[in-house]
C-alpha cells in the first residue's frame, strides 16, 4: 500500500497499461479480454492518482482502449450479419461495461462517466455493430450505444454494497440489452422498407433478432459485471478495507474505523436560519441586518460551489427572512420620529439637493448597497411621491405586500408576486407590464444573484430592461453589492441607465446612510456622497 502514496509510480503504471493492453488485443486477437483485464486493473489503480487532470486523462484513455477493443470484437462487415449472433463479442463488451461500473463503484459517478464517455469516439472509429449504411443512423446508434454504457455507471454509483451492486447490475443489464437489441435491429433491417401498418409481420421479422441479441447481452453483462463486483469486494476484504460512498465520491477506511457521514453544509445553514426566525423579535434592526447578511453571504458562497437537495429550502427561508426584515425596517421608517436637536435637523445645501434627486424619465436604475443602508426606503419614497402625483406604480417582489405596507393602500399601486423560478418570473413580469405602469420597483435580485450564474442573471435583466423600455416605464432595482465580485458587479451595472450607490457610515456610534450617483449614462451628474434622511 505504500506504493500507492507515490503519485509518479501510480500514474506511470496506469499509463503503461494502455500500450500493454493495446498490444495484447492486437497480438492475441482470439483473447482480447486479456488486454481488457489489464485495463480493468489500471482503472482501479487510477483512483490513487492525486492530480485531477492527470486522472481524468487516464480514465479517458483507458475508456477509449476498453471500448475500442469491444468495438473491434463486435465489428462485422455489411452482408455478414450472421456473425453478429456470436456470444463472445458480447463478453468483450460486457468486460468494458464492467470496467466502467467498477470505476464508478471505486471512484464516484463523475469518473465513471468520464471513462464511459470515451466509448462514443471508440465505437464510431471501430464501427462495431453501427455500420448501418447511413450516416444518420450511424451517429444515432453511436450515441445510444454510449448511453447504454452510462447505465452501468449510473446504477453502480447508486450501489451501497456488493448485494446492491449485483442487483443494480441486473437492472442496468436489462435496460442496456434492450438498447443493444434496438441497435442490432437497425443494423440488420432497413427500417424504411418495413410496413408498420402490418405490425404482426414486422414483429415476426424483428423478434428473433431482437430477442437473441437481448438475451445474449443480458446474460453476458449481468454475469460479467456481477463477477467484477465480487472480485472487487474480495480484494477489499483481503486488504481489510471498507468502502463508504459519499455524495459525489467514495472513501476507504480500515475495518473498525468509524466514518462519519459527510454533513450537508446547507443543513447547518438551515438551522441557523431557523434560529434567526426564532430570535428575530429580540434583535435590533441593525443586528438583524448583520446576521441575515452573514447568512446570505454564506449561502451565496455555497451556491457557487455545490448543489444539495436542501438548497431550494434554504433559499426560500432566506427570502422569507429578508421579507420579515424589510417589513420591520419599513415599519420603523414609517413611524413618527421624535424631534431632534436643531443642529441635528439642519440640512446642508447638498443634503437638500440630495432629497430633490429625481430619476430621469423612462430610465432603469440600479440602487445598490449593503443591508440596512435604507436603499429600499429610498426607492419606496420615490414611488410614494409618484403615487401622490397620480402616477400608476408597480411593486415586483416575492412578498410585495411588505413594500405595499410602506406605501399604504392605493388603487394606483399594483402588487406583482413572482415565483423563484427565473423563467416563471420573466413571464409574470411580461404580463404585468402590459398594464403600462409609469414606475416599477423591483426587489428580486437578492435571490437571483446567489441562485443563478452571472450570465443567466445578465440575460434576464437585459430582457426585462428591454420590456421596460418598450412599455415606457421608469424603474429601479435594488441589490446588495457584497453578493458579487467586482467583475460580476460591473457586468450587471453596465446593463442599467444609471447606478445609485448607498453606504452606511458610523457617526458618533450611530449609523447614517449616505448615497451618491455612481453612474448616469449620457447625463451630467454629481458623484459626491450625500447624507440620506
Amino acid at each position: 500500500m505504500e506504493l500507492l502514496k507515490n503519485q509518479y509510480v501510480v500514474s506511470a503504471a496506469c499509463y503503461l497499461a494502455i500500450p500493454v493492453s493495446v498490444w495484447a488485443v492486437l497480438s492475441v486477437p482470439n483473447y482480447p479480454h486479456v488486454g481488457m483485464l489489464v485495463v480493468l486493473f489500471a482503472a482501479v489503480l487510477a483512483r490513487f492518482i492525486p492530480s485531477r487532470a492527470v486522472k481524468t486523462l487516464c480514465y479517458l484513455l483507458l475508456g477509449f482502449v476498453s471500448y475500442w477493443a469491444a468495438g473491434n470484437a463486435l465489428f462485422v462487415p455489411l452482408g455478414q450479419e450472421a456473425q453478429l449472433f456470436s456470444f463472445l463479442p458480447f463478453i468483450i463488451l460486457a468486460i468494458a461495461n464492467a470496467t466502467a461500473a467498477v470505476v464508478a463503484y471505486n471512484d464516484g459517478y463523475l469518473n465513471g462517466t468520464v471513462f464511459v464517455g470515451a466509448s462514443l469516439l471508440a465505437i464510431l472509429l471501430t464501427k462495431g455493430p453501427l455500420d448501418t449504411g447511413g450516416i444518420d443512423r450511424f451517429l444515432i446508434t453511436g450515441f445510444i450505444f454510449t448511453a447504454a454504457g452510462e447505465l452501468f455507471v449510473l446504477f453502480a454509483s447508486w450501489a451501497r454494497g456488493p448485494k446492491w451492486g449485483t442487483y443494480n447490475s441486473l437492472k442496468a443489464a436489462f435496460v442496456a440489452a434492450f438498447i443493444y437489441g434496438i441497435i442490432y435491429v437497425l443494423r440488420v433491417f432497413d427500417i424504411s422498407v418495413l410496413n408498420f401498418q402490418r405490425a404482426g409481420e414486422v414483429g415476426t421479422m424483428i423478434a428473433p433478432v431482437f430477442l437473441g441479441i437481448w438475451w445474449a447481452s443480458l446474460v453476458a453483462n449481468f454475469v460479467t459485471v456481477s463477477l467484477a463486483f465480487a472480485a472487487y469486494e474480495l480484494g477489499l476484504y483481503v486488504l481489510g478495507l471498507v468502502r463508504t460512498p459519499q455524495a459525489d465520491s467514495v472513501i476507504f477506511t480500515k475495518k473498525g474505523e468509524i466514518v462519519e457521514a459527510e454533513e450537508d453544509p446547507y443543513a447547518a445553514l438551515m438551522k441557523r436560519a431557523e434560529r434567526f426566525f426564532e430570535e428575530f423579535s429580540r434583535y435590533e434592526p441593525e443586528k438583524a441586518s448583520d446576521v441575515l447578511g452573514e447568512l446570505e453571504s454564506e449561502y451565496s458562497a455555497l451556491a457557487r460551489k455545490r448543489e444539495s437537495p436542501l438548497r431550494p429550502n434554504v433559499g426560500r427561508m432566506l427570502v422569507q427572512a429578508r421579507g420579515l426584515l424589510l417589513g420591520a425596517r419599513l415599519e420603523v421608517a414609517a413611524a413618527p420620529q421624535p424631534s431632534e436637536a436643531p443642529k441635528a435637523r439642519a440640512k446642508t445645501a447638498e443634503a437638500a439637493k440630495m432629497e430633490q434627486f429625481e430619476i430621469p424619465e423612462k430610465s432603469v436604475l440600479l440602487v445598490e448597497g449593503p443591508i440596512g443602508s435604507r436603499k429600499e426606503e429610498f426607492c419606496l419614497n420615490i414611488m410614494k411621491k409618484r403615487i401622490e402625483g397620480k402616477e400608476k406604480c408597480m411593486v415586483v417582489a416575492f412578498e410585495p405586500e411588505m413594500e405595499a405596507g410602506f406605501i399604504g393602500e392605493s388603487r394606483l399601486l399594483a402588487q406583482v408576486k413572482v415565483e423563484q423560478n427565473i423563467n416563471d418570473m420573466a413571464l409574470s413580469i411580461s404580463r404585468a407590464l402590459e398594464e403600462k405602469p409609469k414606475f416599477v420597483f423591483f426587489n428580486i435580485l437578492y435571490y437571483l444573484v446567489p441562485n443563478y450564474n452571472v450570465t443567466t442573471v445578465s440575460g434576464f435583466l437585459a430582457s426585462t430592461i428591454k420590456k421596460l423600455k418598450n412599455s415606457g416605464a421608469t424603474a429601479v432595482f435594488v441589490m446588495e453589492e457584497e453578493m458579487l465580485s467586482q467583475q460580476a458587479l460591473s457586468t450587471l451595472e453596465s446593463l442599467f441607465d444609471g447606478v445609485v450607490q448607498f453606504a452606511t457610515v458610523d457617526e458618533g456610534g450611530k449609523p447614517h446612510s449616505h448615497y451618491r450617483v455612481k453612474e448616469l449614462k449620457f447625463r451630467k451628474f454629481d458623484a459626491s456622497w450625500r447624507e440620506y434622511g
